[in-house]
């Protein structure tokens, strides 16, 4: 009789689901394969040969025509042919082995005892834990197949040796056939040696585990009489000891194996592919070759090495490369780790005097670095060891910046786990991740620069200072901040619930003041100049979108719509918001109240700088040398400078349109005629390489252009997702007008 120790843990649970489930349960069962076998020759010739090879009469069932098993069920359960017992083969096929060795725990082969009789007289054998793994090791690799295979995870051959064996679609799982230790990449917590595969992927309990090892070793008692107990070999495996010291001996050879980083691959990779900045820390090298056993290709690596809390070198995992691109290697495996990590971490800064900051990855721990936050930055390596760390003083807090994995997923959960044991350890705990899910902090980091990462930061950590030099890099970012804090401070006080649809206009509000106290050069605005910058940003986001709404409606009332763009109404909107904002700020700071008129008055000035386009394109173009096209772009720059402040922009100023008007021009070849969606975009190119040049003198800063362009995009698909909302929002409410609703 078949069952898994799982339903059936005792005889008498055996026996009472056997009597309510009989159902469930085929006539075949109760054969041996002997008896089956003879039954059978009437039936079919071809199932002689079958019973003959096959051991496991369940298996051998699925070849049984219905007719046959009919037979058999009518004379051993009197089963009526209307009910219909279905295996599903593939399962059959899967769970061979499995079915075998629950059969041998109940009746050893050759014996005729009957089922019954074997469980109520026969006790099972006991065996020592460590024998029956030690019996594992000796053929892990048939071991490892059969359980992996019973689970359905497959083989992954390309990876795998004749030391280790790797499963899964990426061979995420590693096992060691010498020593029969096993790793899931995906998640570390799920390791161990042959009996812990039993426990953690197949849901035994420790005895049963014990139980099923030792009948797939095939161990009896009397085999194992002249078997030692432990061998030597077994001792040192179970100490550690020495092989700990072996591993952390080969992790220090290797690292000492690297050389600075400084002008290699390794930071070409860290620079422009992760957009790291800021210094790098000693515990990053570059090692120019090694040798991947599981691709059998060689590669150079970035090297980061962990230290223990006594600032000993106990581990080194690599990052391999392209030795072309300086991207991380397309491999399916692109990272390694040699030595002993538990309880050791890569410290890329130290600061005791603020947060223990925690990452998961080299790579996302300095981006938080690249951010400029104030206290000691550390990558775990590894989920399950963060919660091995510890702060060197028990009072700081630990700040965990994790990635934003799937809620359910093994990952989340383990991180669950790990800020409960730290909690527990009376450890005060801040886990903060990305908004969008599937991102870590270097991905905010590539999209939106060290602001990206502060902005989210400053959430959930708003008295947490930064560092200055990293304020000093990017000012900008400085204002934009402090322009964010007040916003949040406010709406704390008066207890706004803060969804994600508010923080995102939040952000936009903060961005678009910040952008008005830097051109006026301000770098430390007083909080009432802040909050007067502040409201004309929301006055302006609340009429550009009222704007828009009119121009379309117009054009499509004159049928000019077809020959125009949503995209093109929505820039001149931008124009005119930007007159009003400006004359409602000018009437709030002379404490007036600001006049009705002001859209009036705004379609007026817009519509004189139109006219006064021509006459600057032929003057810019003869004066700095520029195509037509880049006089044309130049004059509106200048134009749209004066409608944002009120006056015409330095000559510096105008100097530095015109270069960016020329640079831009090389990537963008002008065609007879532009789209909507190539002027939106070299205009807000335009506009963010202005930002950083206006103030280069005082704040030199890297234009990085493929940044920049990035955020061009991004502002573009925020455009487009509005328009394209409001566009059906107006059909919607045209078509109810025509139903007369």
């Amino acid at each position: 009789v078949f069952g898994s120790s799982r339903e059936f843990s005792s005889p008498e649970q055996f026996f009472q689901t056997l009597s309510k489930f009989g159902e469930k349960l085929s006539a075949a069962d109760y054969l041996d394969a002997e008896s089956l076998n003879k039954l059978m020759q009437k039936e079919d010739r071809l199932l002689t040969q079958i019973f003959n090879r096959v051991s496991n009469e369940l298996d051998a069932m699925g070849a049984v025509s219905k007719r046959a098993f009919r037979q058999v069920a009518d004379r051993f359960l009197g089963t009526q042919k209307s009910q219909e017992i279905r295996v599903d083969p593939k399962i059959l096929k899967r769970s061979l082995k499995e079915e075998t060795r629950a059969e041998e725990l109940f009746q050893s082969k050759g014996d005729n005892t009957s089922a019954r009789a074997s469980l109520n007289q026969t006790p099972r054998p006991v065996f020592e834990a460590h024998t029956v793994e030690e019996a594992l090791k000796q053929n892990m690799t048939a071991f490892a197949d059969d359980v992996f295979s019973s689970l359905g995870i497959e083989l992954h051959q390309a990876s795998s040796s004749s030391t280790q064996r790797r499963y899964g679609k990426k061979g995420h799982i590693t096992v060691n056939l010498k020593t029969g230790s096993w790793i899931d990449f995906k998640d570390s917590d799920m390791s161990g040696g042959p009996l812990h595969i039993l426990t953690k992927l197949k849901g035994l309990s420790f005895k049963e585990a014990v139980e099923y090892g030792a009948s797939w070793a095939g161990l009896t008692p009397e085999k194992i009489k002249f078997t030692p107990v432990v061998s030597q070999k077994l001792v040192l495996v179970q100490d550690g000891g020495q092989e700990n010291k072996d591993k952390i001996a080969k992790a220090q050879a290797l690292w000492n194996k690297g050389q600075s980083i400084e002008g290699t691959l390794a930071e070409k990779y860290l620079r422009e592919h992760r957009k790291i900045e800021g210094d790098l820390s000693k515990d990053l090298r570059y090692l120019p070759s090694f040798y991947d056993r599981a691709s059998q290709t060689k590669h150079p690596c970035l090297m980061a090495t962990a230290r223990n809390p006594e600032g000993q070198i106990t581990a080194v995992q690599i990052t391999f490369l392209d030795s072309e691109t300086g991207k991380k290697a397309s491999l399916d495996v692109a990272k390694k780790s040699f030595g002993i990590l538990k309880g050791s971490t890569v410290t890329l800064q130290n600061n005791e005097l603020g947060p223990l900051f925690i990452a998961e990855g080299v790579e996302t721990a300095l981006s938080l670095k690249s951010a400029g936050v104030e206290g000691t930055i550390q990558a775990s390596l590894g989920l399950s060891n963060i919660k091995q760390l510890s702060p060197q003083k028990p009072e700081t807090p630990i700040v965990i910046c994790a990635d934003h994995d799937e809620p359910e997923s093994p990952a989340a959960k383990g991180l669950e786990k790990s800020v409960r044991i730290l909690q527990e350890k009376g450890v005060h705990v801040t886990v903060i991740k990305p908004e969008k899910l599937n991102q870590d902090f270097n991905d905010v980091l590539k999209e939106k620069g060290p602001q990206g990462v502060r902005e989210i930061l400053q959430k959930s950590l708003p008295d947490h200072s930064f560092q200055n030099q990293a304020a000093q890099e990017n000012p900008f970012d400085k204002i934009r901040l402090i322009c964010e804090k007040q916003l949040y401070d406010y709406l704390k006080s008066e207890n706004r619930d803060i969804t994600q649809k508010l923080k995102n206009r939040i952000a936009l509000q903060s961005e678009k003041a910040a952008d008005f106290i830097w051109h006026q050069h301000q770098e430390s605005p007083t909080p009432e100049e802040t909050k007067l910058f502040l409201l004309r940003a929301k006055y302006e986001l609340d009429r550009i979108p009222e704007i828009r709404k009119d121009l379309i409606e117009e054009w499509k009332d004159e049928g000019e719509f077809k020959k125009k763009d949503a995209l093109l109404a929505h820039m001149i909107a931008e124009r005119q918001a930007s007159i009003e904002g400006r004359l409602y700020f000018e009437a709030k700071k002379a404490g007036k109240e600001p006049s009705t008129q002001i859209p009036e008055l705004a379609e007026k000035e817009l519509e004189k700088h139109r006219a006064q386009e021509k006459g600057l394109t032929e003057s810019f173009s003869k004066k700095y040398s520029l195509s037509e096209n880049a006089a044309t772009q130049c004059a509106k720059d200048i134009l749209r400078y004066k409608e944002t402040h009120g006056k015409n922009p330095s000559q510096k100023q105008i100097t530095t349109l015109a270069q960016i008007a020329r640079d831009l021009e090389k990537l963008y070849f002008y065609k007879a005629k532009e789209t909507a969606t190539d002027i939106y975009l070299r205009r807000q190119e335009g506009d963010l390489l202005f930002r950083q040049m206006s103030n280069s003198d005082k704040f030199p800063v890297f234009h990085d252009l493929s940044k920049i362009q990035t955020q061009a995009k991004v502002s573009l698909d925020h455009i487009s997702t509005q328009i394209t909302r409001d566009l059906q929002r107006m059909m919607q409410k045209q078509n109810k007008m025509e139903m007369g609703l």
